[in-house]
């Protein structure tokens, strides 16, 4: 019975508002992160409510998505072997862990059709590593006003960080799009 208490009182004292808040929000926030996009109308539409806190030892099975090795998914984008482990190096795809395979998700694969096409270009992975840096960017930007929606133990919060995020996601594509728009006219002698 005293370990089982002691088991308790660790779990809880972890999860308390008081012990390591910021902690307990990335959780939530990489749960909530993970469930953008899920909503009404999309292709994993579920009614179920977001998810809680994420285990860090064992991250969710998306069994919806596409799960493919990386010999499968060098072939479904057309590149070698070699230049998808080099995506993976620069961090602009990742492999989940399931036992002792590594399976890659459809991130994974529109990342590497999208590299695969850079590359026809002429630009390769250690090029694309700017696009990885300023995701990571964007989205310590969007953890600032979200997190303070994570925190908070009112009904409705989680779902309001999701609406959030992927709000803040498209105003972050639309404005991209409008600033590589005009770089691109600056660079070809226009406005």
């Amino acid at each position: 019975a005293a370990s089982a208490t002691r088991a308790t009182s660790s779990r809880e004292s972890r999860f308390t508002p008081q012990a390591e808040p910021a902690a307990r929000a990335q959780e939530r926030l990489r749960g909530a992160a993970a469930w953008v996009g899920r909503g009404p109308g999309s292709e994993n539409d579920s009614s179920a409510a977001p998810p809680g806190p994420a285990e860090p030892e064992r991250p969710p099975v998306d069994v919806s998505s596409v799960s493919m090795s990386l010999t499968e998914l060098a072939g479904a984008c057309g590149l070698e072997v070699d230049a998808v482990r080099e995506l993976e190096r620069f961090g602009l795809i990742c492999g989940q862990r399931i036992g002792s395979d590594v399976v890659y998700g459809d991130d994974a694969l529109l990342a590497a059709q999208l590299a695969a096409r850079f590359r026809r270009h002429g630009i390769e992975a250690r090029h694309l590593r700017q696009y990885r840096m300023s995701a990571d960017k964007e989205m310590a930007l969007f953890e600032q006003v979200v997190a303070p929606l994570l925190r908070a133990r009112e009904p409705g919060a989680g779902s309001r960080a999701i609406e959030t995020l992927g709000q803040l996601g498209e105003l972050g594509d639309a404005l991209r799009k409008v600033l590589v728009k005009r770089a691109m006219r600056e660079y070809l002698g226009g406005e």
